[in-house]
C-alpha cells in the first residue's frame, strides 16, 4: 500500500459500498491483472490465503509433498505450506536474499518451488522457471512484496505456473485486506465474503491511521509506526489466518480502494523507489542493497533492509524514525513450535524501513543517516 496516495475521503467513499453485492470494482481489479499478466485472476482475502489456496489446489498434482522455499522468508509462507499438509524444504539464499545460485545444488525431487522477490528486488526467476520445467516442478511466484517489478523486461508474476499478490496494509497497493491468484491452470476454491461489520472495522481503522500520519507530517510528531499500530495490525492479521485458514474474497469496498490505487500504480512505484534511493544513500555500506541494485533491476521497493547495531534501534525510536523489526512477524504465530521458523531471520541487527512517502520527510532521512553513521 501507499498511505500517501490513499486519502481518507476515498476510504469514506468505500464505506458506502459495504453492503453492495454487485461485482463492479472486483471485476475491474480482475481485469487489470488479467490484461497485465495474461492470466486468469482470482481475488481472495489476503496474500496468505492466496498462497494457501494455491498449495491446496496443486497438492494432488505434485510428484512429492516437498516445497522448496528460501531460508529467509516471511513466516506466513512457511505456515501456509505446513497448513496445506506439505513439507517445507529450505534453500540457502545469498547475502541479498536470492536463491537462484543454490537451486541447482538441491534435490530435484521436490513437487513445488516458491520464488519470492524479497523487498521488491526481483530474483532471477527466468532461470528458476527453466529449472522447474526440466524437473517437472510447479513454480509459484510470491509477488506480495514486488508488485510492478520486472525481470528481463517482463513483470514478475508472468513466470510462475501460479503467482500471488497481496493487497494488505503496507503493500504497494492496499485494500486493507485482499490478495490475488494468477494462473492459466485449473484453479477453484470456495470462498466466503467478509461481513459488513468486519469491513467497517478494517476501513475505519485504516482511515484513522492515515489521518494520524497526515497530522504527524503537518502538525506534530508521533511515535514510530511499529510501536504505535503493529499490535492492531497483528490482531487483524490473526483473524484471517489462524490454524485453519478461512478462505475469503474481498468486498466491493476493498476492491474500490485497490482499483483507485491501481490507476496510479506507476506513480506509486516511482515515489517508493525514490524514497528507497534516499534511504540507501543515507545508510551507505550498512544497506544490504546498493544503488546499483536499484538501477540494475527494475525494482519496486517495498522496504529497505539495513544492518544495524543493537543500540541503533533505541536511537531510532528516540528520534521517532519509522522502522520495522524483522522478528516482529514471529509474534503473530505462536500456535506452532518456533522450530518451524528456524531458518527465518535470526539477526536482530537487521531493521527494515518501509518506503511509503508518508513515513519519511527530508529531515527524517537526514536523521537516519546521522544515527546510522554515529551508532
Amino acid at each position: 500500500m501507499t498511505l500517501y496516495f490513499l486519502k481518507p475521503k476515498e476510504i469514506q467513499k468505500s464505506l458506502m459500498l459495504i453492503d453492495i453485492q454487485k461485482d463492479f470494482y472486483r471485476k475491474k481489479v480482475r481485469n487489470f491483472f488479467s490484461r497485465k499478466y495474461k492470466k486468469d485472476a482470482y481475488l481472495l482475502g489476503s496474500g496468505s490465503e492466496a498462497l494457501y489456496s494455491v498449495l491446496v489446489s496443486i497438492r494432488s498434482k505434485m510428484k512429492t509433498k516437498k516445497v522448496l522455499i528460501p531460508d529467509k522468508i516471511c513466516p506466513v509462507v512457511t505456515k501456509a505450506v505446513i497448513m496445506a499438509g506439505l513439507k517445507p524444504v529450505f534453500v540457502n539464499t545469498d547475502e541479498k536474499y536470492r536463491m537462484v545460485g543454490n537451486v541447482r545444488k538441491i534435490s530435484t525431487k521436490a513437487g513445488a518451488l516458491i520464488v519470492t522477490h524479497n523487498y521488491g528486488y526481483p530474483d532471477d526467476v527466468e532461470n528458476m522457471k527453466r529449472f522447474c520445467e526440466k524437473n517437472s516442478i510447479i513454480l509459484i511466484e510470491d509477488c506480495a512484496q514486488s508488485f510492478g517489478a520486472e525481470n528481463q523486461n517482463k513483470p514478475v508474476g508472468v513466470f510462475g505456473d501460479y503467482s500471488i499478490f497481496s493487497f494488505r496494509i503496507l503493500k504497494h497497493v492496499c485494500g486493507f485486506v485482499g490478495g490475488v491468484v494468477l494462473t492459466n491452470e485449473n484453479f477453484y476454491i470456495r470462498t466466503k465474503e467478509f461481513n459488513s461489520q468486519e469491513i467497517t472495522n478494517q476501513l475505519i481503522f485504516l482511515k484513522n491511521l492515515i489521518s494520524s500520519y497526515r497530522k504527524r507530517i503537518y502538525k506534530t510528531r508521533i511515535n514510530s509506526f511499529p510501536q504505535k499500530v503493529s499490535n492492531k495490525i497483528s490482531l487483524y492479521a490473526s483473524v484471517y489466518f489462524r490454524s485453519v485458514p478461512m478462505i475469503r474474497t474481498i468486498s466491493e469496498s476493498n476492491a474500490y480502494l485497490i482499483h483507485y490505487q491501481l490507476q496510479m500504480w506507476k506513480k506509486i512505484i516511482r515515489a517508493r523507489n525514490n524514497i528507497a534511493k534516499n534511504i540507501i544513500e543515507a545508510a551507505g555500506e550498512k544497506s544490504i542493497f546498493g544503488i546499483e541494485d536499484l538501477h540494475d533491476a527494475k525494482s519496486s521497493i517495498l522496504s529497505v533492509p539495513i544492518k544495524c547495531r543493537p543500540s541503533t534501534k533505541r536511537h531510532l525510536t528516540q528520534n521517532n524514525i519509522n522502522f520495522y523489526d524483522e522478528l516482529n512477524p514471529l509474534n503473530q504465530f505462536t500456535i506452532h513450535p518456533a522450530k518451524i521458523f528456524r531458518s527465518y531471520y535470526t539477526n536482530l541487527k537487521i531493521l527494515t524501513f518501509f518506503t511509503d512517502p508518508i513515513f519519511y520527510q527530508k529531515n527524517e532521512i537526514d536523521s537516519i543517516s546521522e544515527i546510522l553513521n554515529k551508532v
